[in-house]
C-alpha cells in the first residue's frame, strides 16, 4: 500500500498565516517535516487512540506510518 497524502493549498496557508508561509517558502525540508509530524499526531489522537477494536488500530497505527503532506501552489 502506498502513501497517503494529505494536500495543503499554499495559497490558503498564506491566506491564513503570512509567518508559517514564508517560513514554508524559506525552509521548506523543516518545515514538511513539522507538518509531517502534527498530521501523524492528529491522526493517532483522532483516529487510532479512540478505537477498541486491535485489529482496527492496528491497521491505523500502519496507515499512520504511511501518511504525508503534499505542498500545493506555492
Amino acid at each position: 500500500m502506498g502513501s497517503h497524502l494529505f494536500e495543503v493549498d499554499g495559497r490558503h496557508l498564506r491566506e491564513y498565516d503570512q509567518e508559517l508561509y514564508l517560513r514554508l517558502i524559506y525552509f521548506p525540508a523543516e518545515m514538511i517535516s513539522c507538518f509531517d509530524f502534527v498530521l501523524r499526531d492528529l491522526y493517532s489522537k483522532y483516529f487510532v487512540e479512540p478505537e477498541t477494536e486491535e485489529n482496527t488500530r492496528d491497521h491505523r497505527n500502519d496507515r499512520k506510518d504511511k501518511l504525508m503532506v503534499d505542498i500545493k501552489h506555492l
